[in-house]
């Protein structure tokens, strides 16, 4: 592993980054007011292929269920919304830092299951929802559908795995 100069993709900033000899590493973007967790993914060769952000790591579980790549127009849209909407609003931005703490364990969580596909799909059709909403302007109300489902997934699976 080394670390390389880049600029963010998210705050537009020179930031130090780790990059893998092989693979991916996850470092976050070093500026206080940027909280990008940028992704470096490199090649055999030692080739960067791909500099990228967090994703929604809820919304790329799912999407992959039903053969969407991670780059798929409603995870553009949620990543938008997230980046430029949501960080901006004090109450929104909490939710997003819970989100990034809960959100590996509901996937553990899913992904133990043996009925796990049929939760992922379920988990499309509200996100698209949420999506559907954040197309048509209603903001607020995508806001509160996301939410209402990260609330359920939590009751649902967070309780499972402290137990």
């Amino acid at each position: 592993m080394y670390t390389q100069e880049i600029v963010c993709p998210r705050c537009g900033k020179m930031t130090t980054v780790n990059v893998p000899d092989v693979g991916s590493a996850t470092t976050p973007c070093q500026r206080t007011f940027c909280s990008a967790k940028i992704v470096i993914s490199v090649d055999k060769q030692g080739k960067i292929l791909k500099i990228g952000t967090d994703s929604c790591i809820i919304a790329t579980a799912c999407f992959k269920v039903v053969g969407d790549e991670d780059d798929c127009r409603e995870l553009d849209v949620l990543r938008e919304f997230r980046d430029w909407y949501m960080r901006e609003r004090p109450e929104a931005a909490a939710s997003i830092s819970e989100y990034y703490a809960i959100a590996p364990v509901i996937c553990q969580q899913i992904n133990s299951l043996p009925n796990h596909a049929a939760i992922w799909r379920q988990v499309v059709c509200d996100v698209r929802r949420a999506v559907d909403l954040v197309e048509s302007g209603k903001r607020d109300q995508a806001i509160a559908c996301y939410q209402h489902l990260l609330d359920g997934l939590k009751s649902r699976f967070l309780s499972a795995a402290q137990s």
